[in-house]
């Protein structure tokens, strides 16, 4: 029997946007042979968007690069307080 030899080759992809729980994420990622090359994001809670994109072979190695998006000033969290209470104040 000879055996023949095998190549890896697979992609998917994926991504949650839950506005009750704020869960905001995505990731996808493809192989080819002995190369994986791919990305996930992350929505911190603070606003701010952490993107990887990353590689990895046999000849370099896992390989990342991490980004931090600031958020928008007029970010308001999902579920958050901010702006969704209202204070009145009286004085006499």
């Amino acid at each position: 029997m000879i055996a023949q030899a095998h190549h890896p080759n697979y992609a998917f992809d994926y991504s949650v946007q839950d506005p009750h729980t704020g869960d905001v994420k995505s990731q996808w990622e493809t192989r080819d042979g002995d190369t994986v090359r791919g990305q996930y994001s992350v929505l911190e809670p603070d606003g701010t968007l952490r993107t990887v994109q990353y590689t990895a072979d046999d000849n370099k190695g896992f390989r990342a690069v991490v980004k931090k998006i600031i958020p928008d000033l007029n970010y308001i969290p999902p579920g958050s307080i901010y702006g969704t209470e209202t204070h009145e104040h009286n004085h006499i």
